[in-house]
């Protein structure tokens, strides 16, 4: 962090010859690209340094002399991506892994041949009946469901078990297709497009969330809130509802934990046979805290049962870890202390990780299949709560 941190002062601040800012210093560019962007830095740092957003505003400054590189407007605009894929599904998956396909792709975007590529699933939008859209009666309170791009188009059925969760807390849930929440965008630079994007969402949740008079609006994926929470609040050029929706948003499981005496009804939970073990996303771990999942794994199994894991970034990182320039060094992120962790499970035991990135990096890393805590908390639901 400190090192990254005197690159980017130095060509901020032209002391790289002659005296203009380098935006474009070839350096300072290899200096970044190593840079996970997990935010640890932000609570680890003693001057609470967050090289994520520099990084961010760098690349931005950068594109504007040069032009965005095709890699960072692909993976930068992927939730139009997964739409695309997720209504064209299953065509789309047999495309992506074909073999003459997959080859043009890294070619293209300098991907990994190692890394299995996401599959698409159907939109989360279009089963909205089957998920019980609408939960409870119409004046059971509302609670908002933000339909992220990895939930709604690649693994929907965490959005399922969401509606089913919060609808056996007697909640009536609202699963919005709000847009993107600007967090690829942003990563990628590509901040320009993350405003306008950013702007659209935070109005359409404000709208549905003032029509219903919801108490919350929830997110499953990690990354996602941490948008919402973070830059909805920093980055220039929003409108001041986005910074209402980062105050009322939560995880999923964060906001069932820490409302636990008000809900309308409380369900039952079974008890896994072995532990609950919780390897927290990076973004919650360096903003909010793993307390934030393992507080209501606590709740539905008991304390005794649950282990949040000391573990480290897993190394995939967003699209950080699918490129083949970067593929051998997010393996070895996560040999440091992950994978290690994984395989020490004992018989019985669950791997319970809210990022979709590190279900992916363990089950590729370890082969074992970590599942999101919505997923565990409804698939445990005793039949008289649910």
């Amino acid at each position: 962090t400190r090192g990254r941190g005197n690159a980017l002062r130095l060509a901020i601040t032209g002391q790289f010859g002659d005296g203009e800012p380098a935006w474009n210093d070839g350096e300072t560019m290899e200096t970044l690209d190593l840079c996970l962007s997990c935010k640890g830095c932000k609570t680890e740092c003693p001057s609470n340094v967050d090289i994520a957003q520099y990084k961010a505003e760098y690349l931005a400054q950068s594109y504007r002399g040069r032009g965005v590189p095709i890699r960072a407007r692909v993976f930068g605009h992927v939730r139009a991506l997964n739409r695309i894929g997720s209504a064209l599904m299953p065509v789309s998956n047999w495309v992506l892994n074909a073999r003459a396909h997959r080859f043009v792709l890294n070619r293209l975007l300098g991907l990994a041949s190692e890394r299995e590529l996401p599959r698409f699933g159907k939109s989360l939008f279009r089963h909205r009946g089957e998920a019980g859209h609408r939960v409870n009666a119409t004046d059971a309170p509302c609670v908002v469901l933000f339909g992220d791009c990895f939930t709604a188009y690649n693994e929907p059925e965490i959005g399922i078990d969401a509606v089913r969760l919060l609808g056996a807390f007697g909640y009536r849930v609202e699963v919005v297709d709000a847009g993107c929440c600007g967090r690829a965008l942003i990563s990628t630079g590509c901040l320009d497009d993350a405003t306008r994007a950013i702007g659209r969402t935070a109005a359409r949740l404000t709208s549905v969330a003032r029509e219903h008079s919801a108490v919350g609006v929830v997110v499953c994926e990690p990354s996602c809130l941490s948008a919402i929470k973070d830059e909805w609040r920093t980055l220039r050029g929003l409108p001041d509802e986005a910074r209402a929706v980062g105050a009322a948003a939560w995880l999923v499981e964060q906001f069932l934990a820490d409302n636990w005496d008000s809900h309308p009804t409380r369900p039952e939970f079974e008890t896994p046979v072995g532990r609950v073990l919780l390897h927290g996303h990076c973004h919650q771990k360096a903003l909010w805290g793993a307390d934030s999942t393992a507080k209501m794994l606590a709740r539905a199994f008991g304390a005794g049962r649950v282990r949040v894991l000391d573990t480290g970034c897993c190394g995939m990182a967003g699209s950080f870890g699918y490129t083949a320039d970067r593929y051998g060094l997010s393996m070895r992120i996560g040999e440091l202390s992950l994978f290690p962790a994984v395989r020490a499970m004992e018989t019985g035991d669950v791997l319970v990780a809210p990022g979709t990135s590190c279900r992916h990096q363990v089950r590729e890393g370890v082969g074992v299949e970590g599942e999101h805590p919505v997923r565990l908390l409804a698939r445990m639901l005793r039949v008289s709560g649910g």
